[in-house]
């Protein structure tokens, strides 16, 4: 009956969900997911329960989806309006959407060697445009708008295209940009500096502010359960 710590695994490529994916871009299968669909409920529950008194989130990511990531860090942060604390371990990879997610926790832990931050976003598309004649396919299509071809296989990006593209790409990446402002307490300008896609280990990420103590799952629960001054017990 005493009160417990709620721990929420965020572990593979994070996506939207894994019903119906076979394969993830990394080559992984379901087993690779974590699902935004399961993993924002587990957090929302634990913060509904009135006897998890904090909620530790263990990433282990390479990254994922933007919108994947901003589900689960929503749900980090109506646990944490809840009066909440949420700590964060970083496993071996907490990079991209794994830092997005982490962003506005109220600590984070990580390993000497955690891959993290990677603050950045890429997209595109294969073209198959030279492949198609190869294989004695034709394509005709019919379109309304300039740009309504934009995720079509069949051609590359046309030059407004491109230009929508980067700017759907630079939208994601100033959004994330002010995720980690204001989860870390600096200046936007501050983090694009440290951002860009850059890689850090978990010591160099101490040094930078994006990281607060370095440790493992085993720190994270042991600081938790200090600053509740409970007992460590499983849940979410």
């Amino acid at each position: 009956a005493r009160p417990r710590v709620a721990l929420v695994h965020v572990a593979g490529a994070i996506m939207d969900t894994r019903i119906g994916v076979s394969a993830t871009p990394m080559g992984l299968g379901e087993e690779g997911i974590a699902a935004a669909d399961e993993i924002a409920p587990a957090i929302l529950d634990a913060a509904e329960d009135e006897s998890i008194e904090a909620i530790v989130v263990r990433v282990d990511s390479p990254g994922g989806s933007p919108v994947a990531s901003e589900t689960i860090l929503r749900a980090i942060d109506r646990a944490r309006e809840k009066g909440k604390p949420v700590i964060v371990s970083m496993g071996s990879t907490a990079a991209s959407g794994g830092y997005w997610v982490a962003a506005h926790a109220d600590r984070i832990f990580a390993t000497p060697t955690t891959i993290t931050g990677s603050i950045g976003v890429v997209g595109g598309k294969f073209s198959a445009r030279d492949v198609w004649p190869k294989i004695g396919v034709n394509w005709e299509r019919v379109e309304w708008g300039r740009n309504a071809g934009l995720w079509s296989m069949n051609t590359p990006f046309s030059a407004t295209e491109a230009e929508r593209i980067n700017a759907m790409l630079d939208q994601v990446y100033d959004a994330f940009l002010e995720r980690v402002s204001t989860g870390r307490k600096m200046s936007v300008e501050q983090v694009d500096k440290i951002a860009g896609g850059r890689v850090w280990s978990g010591e160099a990420a101490k040094r930078i502010g994006l990281v607060d103590e370095i440790g493992g799952l085993q720190n994270a629960l042991d600081y938790t359960a200090k600053i509740k001054v409970v007992g460590v017990g499983g849940g979410g």
